[in-house]
C-alpha cells in the first residue's frame, strides 16, 4: 500500500505512516515513516524527513535520517543533512549539507 500526495496538494502539518508515502506536490512539517518516502520531481518537502528508505527526485530543504538507503537521483536537491546506511547520488544530483557517519547517526540529525 502506498499514500500519494499528488502535485496539486499542499499539506502544512507533521505525517507520520506506515506505508510508503510518495510526494508529488507540498509539504511543510516533518515526515515520519516506517517504509519509504518518496519525493518525486516537482515535489517538494520542508522539514526533516525520518524513514526506512528515502529517494529524492524533487527538493528536500531539511535533515533527512534514514534507516537504510537513502537515494538522490539526477533531478534531486537537498538542503541538509544526510544520515544513512547507505547513500547513493547520481550524476546531477545536489546535495548541500553533512553526511553524517554510523557513529554520530546514532540520534540521528541534529535541530
Amino acid at each position: 500500500m502506498e499514500t500519494r500526495l499528488d502535485g496539486t496538494a499542499t499539506f502544512r502539518g507533521q505525517i507520520t505512516t506506515e506505508e510508503d508515502l510518495v510526494v508529488e506536490g507540498s509539504v511543510d512539517g516533518d515526515i515520519q515513516s516506517t517504509a519509504q518516502v518518496v519525493v518525486a520531481t516537482g515535489g517538494r518537502v520542508t522539514g526533516k524527513i525520518r524513514a526506512r528508505d528515502v529517494e529524492v527526485a524533487g527538493v528536500v530543504e531539511g535533515d533527512i535520517w534514514a534507516s537504510r538507503h537513502v537515494h538522490l537521483s539526477p533531478t534531486g536537491r537537498i538542503q541538509g543533512d544526510v544520515s544513512a546506511i547507505h547513500l547513493r547520488v547520481d550524476d546531477g544530483g545536489v546535495m548541500q549539507g553533512r553526511v553524517l557517519t554510523e557513529t554520530s547517526r546514532s540520534s540521528g540529525p541534529k535541530g
